[in-house]
């Protein structure tokens, strides 16, 4: 599986949306990815964590 890491981020257009909603949906699979990478190894503990209880 290729990571974030292994590649250079460029924001491109997807196929078949106009190119506002393919450039949307090219960050939001980014942010997707970006933020799995960042939690895939917490614990729910960790995840529920609150910081003001």
């Amino acid at each position: 599986m290729t990571t974030m890491k292994d590649k250079t981020f460029i924001l491109e257009c997807m196929e078949g949306y106009t190119p506002e909603i393919g450039r949307l949906l090219a960050m939001m699979e980014y942010a997707r990815e970006t933020t799995f990478e960042a939690t895939q190894y917490l614990s729910a503990e960790e995840l529920d964590y609150r910081i003001n209880g």
